[in-house]
């Protein structure tokens, strides 16, 4: 069953010397449950297709279906509820803020969301001990490797239990090691917890675990 589906959709950025077109006609359609991989090189406009998948840009034209929701008729604060509660983000770099615990990181989405601080503890401490830092939930971002600062930040984001998660090189300021333990932590979890992923890398190893793998070229999307 489809979850995701974009017809037509184009963007454009206006610079001071000229229209610079970066999504020309994209079309895609996202079935649940499956991990989807966006290829392609620096600047063609990967991560800002998936900003615009999760509500942080807006398309210049287009369709863009999440269930049941068109994504580009909501206004900034249905955007908002529509951030919170169906999409996760996984960031080249992890967002902590600095002066939060890792556990108090973690939370907080779902403590916004209006659960009890209790709750929302509980389920974070819940997801740490999953990627392998319950001996780390006191710790400030400051105190954490890159490693476990990037685990924290795949914790965050299913916190919530969105039923997408947005991952934009989620390794690709990390060593081969801890991109390796990051890549294996994010595809067990989103097949676990029955999520639908879709990935923005440079990395082909990590490209070539997805179900689908696309290369964003000219604005457009081929399937590989």
């Amino acid at each position: 069953m489809s979850l995701l589906n974009l017809s037509k959709v184009r963007k454009t950025y206006q610079t001071e010397a000229e229209k610079l077109l970066i999504l020309k006609n994209i079309n895609l359609i996202i079935d649940e449950n499956t991990t989807t991989v966006i290829t392609g090189e620096s600047g063609c406009g990967k991560s800002t297709l998936l900003n615009i998948i999760g509500g942080l840009d807006r398309a210049d034209s287009g369709i863009i279906e999440v269930g049941e929701q068109q994504i580009e008729k909501l206004n900034e604060a249905q955007l908002s509820e529509y951030r919170k509660r169906k999409i996760g983000f996984v960031f080249q770099f992890h967002y902590l803020l600095k002066d939060f615990t890792c556990v108090e990181n973690v939370m907080m989405p779902n403590f916004m969301a209006g659960n009890s601080r209790k709750d929302a503890i509980e389920k974070a401490e819940e997801l740490l001990e999953r990627v392998k830092l319950t001996d780390r939930i006191t710790h400030y971002p400051s105190q954490l490797s890159g490693g476990e600062r990037q685990r924290a930040a795949l914790a965050r984001a299913l916190i919530n239990e969105p039923d997408i998660i947005l991952a934009d090189e989620p390794t690709g300021n990390l060593d081969e090691e801890n991109s390796r333990v990051v890549e294996n932590l994010l595809f067990d979890m989103v097949h676990d917890f029955g999520k639908t992923l879709i990935l923005v890398t440079h990395d082909g190893e990590l490209a070539g675990r997805g179900n689908n793998e696309y290369y964003l070229h000219k604005g457009e999307l081929h399937l590989k």
